[in-house]
């Protein structure tokens, strides 16, 4: 998970507010605002226990942000600041796969499709973006269903829990319980 979120979701999103790509299609740093203010309406649900922050603070985001970004927040934002369609169906294809993957009862029919999603958004990277952008963590996306096929879940073999569970009992520490002795 940590390729998915820490790699290929924080490239992307750092690139659409990177201003070197201001004349891109893609460049999202005019539309800040707009994007921050749709951010921090949602709402969380129970799985997700940190609030939204501000896209300001992006390069201090955790794991587990990029990872509501991806599944949660990402496709409602982007479609409420008019994201390139050809863009928005792109990275689509990656939330859409990613959340197959991370499925309970994953049959053999949507390992298939995920697989071709996630065929077709490495296909469209260095088309829509660059040849430059498609390191290791974009090439990794296409063997993703063969670790899933195997092993089973993401979710099964992820550490992303150890890190979310550090971060409830800072959380609870910091409420300052008097120890019982």
């Amino acid at each position: 998970m940590h390729a998915v979120l820490e790699g290929v979701t924080k490239s992307l999103f750092n690139s659409w507010f990177d201003t070197k790509y201001h004349q891109s299609r893609f460049y999202l740093g005019r539309k800040m605002k707009e994007i921050d203010k749709a951010l921090l309406r949602i709402k969380p649900s129970y799985e997700f226990w940190r609030t939204p922050r501000s896209i300001h603070t992006s390069k201090y985001w955790k794991a587990s942000e990029y990872r509501a970004w991806l599944l949660i927040y990402s496709i409602p934002v982007l479609l409420q600041v008019d994201f390139p369609a050809d863009y928005l169906y792109h990275f689509s294809l990656l939330v859409s796969s990613i959340h197959i993957l991370l499925g309970c009862n994953i049959s053999q029919q949507h390992l298939q499709i995920a697989h071709c999603m996630l065929a077709r958004f490495y296909e469209l990277m260095p088309i829509l973006y660059s040849q430059t952008m498609c390191s290791l963590n974009f090439h990794s996306l296409i063997h993703m269903c063969e670790f899933v096929r195997r092993w089973g879940p993401l979710w099964c073999y992820s550490i992303q829990w150890i890190s979310e569970a550090a971060f409830m009992e800072q959380r609870m520490s910091s409420l300052n319980f008097a120890k019982q002795s």
